[in-house]
């Protein structure tokens, strides 16, 4: 791939670009709310999740998207409570999932940009990663 001259450097977001959940996100929920006792169809903790996800954006989009760690536990707390409802040790099940997502092997990369990440590099292209994950 050749970049245009004009192009001097080419940035990805991390989250859905470069990286993704190395599990469905329903499964993996449903699967870590079996753990504290509570069965869940997979497929209607998707249809919640994706709710729940969609109205926390909202709520960002209208505070400028300004993050902190207290905001990013209370935007997840509130997404596992509205994916898992009537659970009945929510707070367990929420820190286990929250923590989960924070070791690397809860992720994995993108095939095609293992490729292309080093292409664009070698071709002089900057290329970087923007995130707020952390």
């Amino acid at each position: 791939m050749r970049l245009p001259s004009h192009i001097r450097a080419v940035y990805f977001d991390a989250v859905g670009t470069i990286i993704h959940t190395a599990e469905p996100v329903h499964e993996k929920y449903a699967a870590i709310a079996s753990q504290y006792g509570q069965v869940f169809d997979p497929t209607e903790i998707r249809e919640r999740l994706s709710l729940a996800f969609r109205d926390e954006e909202r709520i960002d989009c209208t505070t400028g998207w300004v993050t902190s760690e207290n905001r990013e536990e209370q935007r997840w707390r509130t997404i596992v409570s509205r994916s898992l409802p009537n659970l009945a040790d929510l707070e367990g099940c929420f820190w286990t999932l929250f923590d989960s997502y924070g070791r690397a092997e809860a992720w994995c990369v993108d095939p095609v940009l293992e490729q292309l990440i080093p292409e664009l590099q070698s071709r002089h292209g900057i290329v970087g990663v923007a995130s707020n994950l952390d």
